[in-house]
């Protein structure tokens, strides 16, 4: 039996295993970005209730308050009020006013009680229809009040948002439940590709699309009792935060009986989604439903399929992030990427099988198909084992295929033979039924980190097999697999399950590609692993120096005991499991079940008092990554990974992605490569210091809130770089796209010598916000402040509305609209600066580069055209 090391931050010499080679079998492949770009669309969580994410007011933001007929304004009731003839209250006149729909007092009716639209429903459709058809685009907001009686009937309209910053958001109001939605938002194209749509704290029963979006996120929601797969195919920047997917199933079959094509999954990407993230989330009991009959009879539920997943992704689904989150009691695979992506922190347990990485031999496969037995390349496995029928009459059988070369050359990803260069084969797994691991990653990069899966169902009727499937190889792609894989196959604590599954556990012992004398073949990087198997077969394995009594408490069960003071063995599996699904924040449980696991094994727990952390992937972890912020590998803090937390002291010795929240005390721009690149979420420091890259794009937000002395380049093309306290010099600023720089309130951006603030196009914002108090921009001598014009035109430095200052408050928690900024603003260009305007491909004309309260110009070059009037800089365009 192999000994396993436990220490967290080995790193074993893998270079022996570990070859990938571009197709000239000469270079080297270099993977920066690492597996999978985690490019992902999010906003900041909050620092509370962390599975919800802070939307944005925009500057085209409008809010309306819409509620249900018994407590919602109609026509007649706003005419009575205001006496008025009811022939008054048209959609323009409730478009002209700010009181009825506009304060979360007096919100509009949606539905007129009787079956038909009422007057909330109605300027809902004017106003989504005439934002797509005319595409002046608005983040328009529409808040239902919770706690209404019945589900809000109508289906939602798919429109487009103002930016990645600022999307339409169809949200919540009051206190009570969710709003719930009668019909599943639809995307059909009919009128354009939408873009950057947010649902927030509410309910629906599922969504679908044919459009192909581009922006469409989940936050804080519940996906309950959908009747068909989720589907997001195609789409770009598909994001899932906070979210329940529970209950996915079909009512009845298609045909007369259930049958293998009667498919659905929780959630289904295909036809080259792009950007798939599902952080904080929960999927369970999707793809069948209980009380079930293997015999197909149409007058029982959905049976489970191996068709049916939780999470199903195709080969041709790219960035895909699943982290943070639990899938449980899948009716097949709990996660299956069949394009490869990053399986990270996650918590999985009684599926018929766990997680699933790869094409299992679907691309290049020739007729060829050879049985193998544990002498063979890939060993470790059962010669010829044949699992019964599924549902569909499908015989499965455990092989691999032979493939041909790919490309012009011979040499490609080896599958190592005890660390000599082996044949290159493709793993088909058409078996893996009933285990707990499948890998197969021939498909985009693979990785999986910190992966806990508890245990594996046995509802199909066939081997339940205790044991990890995992294979690597094909083309120039990696995998990487580290973390902790615990294998319980049965619950030690449910002498039924004992029984039905006694002599099922046939896979033999667990393990990855092991072969008789338990040889871990490393065809992929496996480090820091600690593998548990436990069967009434007694096949443990991987347990040296650990109490197996300890280990069988880790169950779902046991966590819920453990929860409720009881004794370990008083709650089920699926007890337990709906019992966690009554808690709050059900969403956001990964830490507390991982933390209540990993102790058994002496493992590090999740979370640490803020300390000083270090993202050092060259060091850490050599054949990861190297790139991903939200890889706890790439991160060391008091000798163990971990992700930041609030108050760390970022040590960044390399470029790092990233898209979580994070609000740090100080961050050290240590390294060549020091930086962030962030496509969504938050970062923010007090004080900064070293000298590195700042990148954001899409929704990606940093912020300064007290002193940065840092040397910093800053590219922002999306998203926003804020400052709430100083910039005391040394930072470039390049604004693009739909970048945006603001000074907020009591802040102050000091530009020294050499430094350059630049602003390209009519789309990007800088300037001001705030509700008190003065900001100010200072450009000192030597420093450059550069206007460039594109097809937009050319932006202004001037107030406008962020969202950082939310609502306004109308008292006894009720709000109204967006707040507008209400500070000082002030621009000061001293002796020496320069100012230049670029207004090539403007039509002529007068334009204004800065509108500020106060503009004070004390001698700065200004180029041809440029001109100082009262406090607005303007440029003439002849």
């Amino acid at each position: 039996m192999p000994t396993f090391q436990l220490e967290a931050d080995v790193i074993p010499d893998t270079s022996a295993f570990h070859q990938a080679f571009q197709h000239d079998g000469e270079t080297l492949l270099d993977y920066p970005n690492g597996f999978g770009k985690a490019e992902h669309w999010a906003f900041e969580q909050d620092a509370a209730e962390p599975w919800r994410y802070i939307p944005l007011a925009g500057p085209t933001t409008e809010v309306w308050y819409v509620t249900d007929a018994a407590r919602g304004h109609s026509t007649a009731s706003i005419a009575a009020a205001e006496g008025i003839a009811e022939s008054v209250v048209t959609t323009a006149w409730i478009l002209g006013q700010d009181k009825y729909g506009r304060r979360s007092t007096h919100p509009l009716a949606w539905d007129d009680g009787a079956g038909g639209a009422g007057l909330g429903r109605t300027v809902y459709t004017n106003q989504m229809v005439q934002s797509q058809r005319t595409t002046v685009f608005r983040a328009l907001w529409w808040l239902f009040e919770a706690g209404a009686p019945a589900p809000y009937p109508f289906s939602l309209r798919i429109t487009s948002g103002e930016s990645a910053m600022h999307p339409v958001m169809h949200g919540a109001f009051g206190s009570g439940a969710r709003p719930d939605f009668a019909e599943a938002p639809f995307t059909s194209g009919g009128d354009g590709t939408p873009k950057w749509n947010l649902y927030a704290g509410v309910k629906m029963p599922g969504y679908a699309n044919t459009g192909g979006p581009v922006g469409t996120m989940w936050s804080d929601c519940e996906l309950h009792q959908s009747k068909t797969s989720i589907s997001a195919t195609p789409s770009m920047y598909t994001t899932w935060h906070g979210t329940t997917v529970w209950d996915v199933h079909l009512e009845q079959p298609k045909n007369a009986t259930w049958a293998d094509g009667d498919r659905t999954s929780g959630l289904f990407f295909g036809s080259g989604a792009r950007h798939v993230l599902i952080s904080m989330s929960w999927l369970d009991l999707c793809g069948w439903e209980r009380g079930y009959s293997l015999t197909g009879d149409a007058a029982f539920p959905h049976p489970p399929s191996d068709k049916n997943h939780n999470i199903y992704c195709t080969e041709n689904v790219e960035d895909v992030t699943f982290v943070e989150s639990l899938s449980t009691r899948g009716s097949h695979n709990s996660v299956q990427l069949r394009g490869g992506g990053f399986l990270g922190p996650s918590i999985h347990g009684e599926s018929q099988t766990g997680c699933f990485h790869g094409d299992a031999g679907r691309s290049y496969e020739t007729d060829t198909e050879v049985n193998f037995t544990k002498d063979d390349v890939v060993s470790g496995l059962t010669s010829g084992a044949v699992s019964p029928p599924l549902l569909g009459g499908t015989t499965y059988k455990t092989a691999f295929r032979v493939r041909p070369p790919l490309l012009e050359s011979e040499t490609q990803f080896i599958v190592p033979k005890d660390g000599q260069p082996g044949e290159h084969v493709d793993a088909s797994v058409s078996g893996a039924n009933g285990e707990i691991l499948s890998v197969a990653d021939n498909g985009n990069y693979g990785q999986t980190i910190d992966v806990l899966t508890i245990s594996c169902a046995n509802r199909q009727g066939h081997l339940t097999r205790n044991r990890v499937k995992a294979f690597s190889g094909i083309e120039e792609h990696l995998a990487v697999h580290d973390g902790i894989y615990i294998f319980n196959g049965v619950d030690p604590h449910n002498p039924a399950e004992l029984a039905a599954k006694s002599g099922h556990l046939t896979g033999g012992d667990p393990g990855i590609n092991f072969d008789e004398n338990g040889k871990i073949h490393e065809s992929f990087y496996t480090g820091d692993v600690v593998i548990y198997g436990w069967g009434p077969e007694g096949n443990n394995r991987g347990i040296e120096g650990l109490d197996p009594a300890d280990l069988e408490k880790i169950t779902f069960g046991g966590f819920v005991d453990d929860l409720l003071s009881q004794p370990i063995g008083t709650t089920s599996t699926d007890a337990a499991l709906d019992y966690m699904r009554t808690l709050t924040g059900p969403q956001a449980l990964f830490k507390q079940v991982w933390n209540y696991a990993a102790p058994h094994f002496g493992r590090p727990t999740y979370g640490h008092a803020a300390s000083t952390i270090i993202f050092d992937p060259a060091t850490y972890a050599p054949y990861s990554d190297g790139y991903r912020g939200d890889n706890p590998k790439n991160w060391r803090v008091n000798g163990k990974r971990d992700w930041p937390v609030d108050g760390d002291n970022l040590v960044l010795k390399a470029l790092c992605g990233w898209y979580r929240t994070v609000r740090a005390d100080d961050i050290n721009f240590n390294g060549a490569a020091a930086g962030v690149e962030s496509s969504g979420g938050y970062m923010s420091c007090v004080t900064a210091q070293g000298a590195g890259t700042i990148r954001l794009f899409l929704s990606g937000q940093f912020e300064f809130k007290g002193t940065c002395a840092a040397d910093l380049t800053c590219d922002v093309s999306g998203g926003r770089l804020g400052v709430s306290g100083a910039i005391t010099g040394g930072v470039t600023v390049d604004l693009t796209e739909e970048g945006s720089f603001v000074v907020y309130q009591g802040a102050a951006a000091t530009f020294d010598s050499a430094d350059r603030l630049s602003i390209t196009g009519g789309k990007a914002r800088v300037g001001f916000d705030g509700q008190g108090g003065v900001g100010l921009m200072r450009f000192l001598s030597g420093s450059n402040l550069v206007f460039a014009a594109d097809d937009d035109g050319m932006a202004t430095i001037q107030e406008f509305r962020t969202g950082k200052y939310g609502l306004e408050d109308l008292g006894s928690g009720e709000t109204g609209q967006p707040l507008d900024p209400n500070l000082t603003s002030q621009v000061v260009l001293e002796a020496g600066a320069n100012v230049t305007a670029d207004t090539t491909g403007l039509p002529s004309g007068a334009y204004v580069l800065i509108d500020v309260d106060t503009l004070t110009d004390n001698g700065a070059n200004l180029s041809s055209g440029l001109s100082v009037q009262g406090n607005r800089l303007l440029v003439e365009v002849s």
